[in-house]
């Protein structure tokens, strides 16, 4: 477990245990005929969308630092600068 976290990072690691309970909820809705609430769909889409921008996020060049390597990026660097005094 220590190096898979080391190889994706905590974030990472936590946004596929994510990934993993949507699937359990839509495999026993499937398979077990389980009832799934309007809200659980909801939560469970926004959590999908929440982790599919953050893999993108983490894909494209400019992305946020990875956790592993620290290193900081324009676009965190952006983040980080003090706002302009008016």
């Amino acid at each position: 477990v220590a190096t898979i976290i080391k190889e994706i990072s905590s974030i990472g690691f936590i946004l596929t245990g994510v990934c993993k309970d949507i699937a359990i909820v839509i495999f026993s809705a499937v398979v077990a005929g389980e009832h799934v609430t309007g809200f659980q769909r909801v939560s469970f889409t926004v959590t999908f969308a929440g982790v599919s921008f953050w893999s993108y996020l983490k894909l494209r060049p400019g992305g946020p630092p990875s956790e592993a390597t620290g290193k900081a990026t324009e676009s965190t660097t952006l983040m980080r600068r003090a706002p302009d005094k008016v």
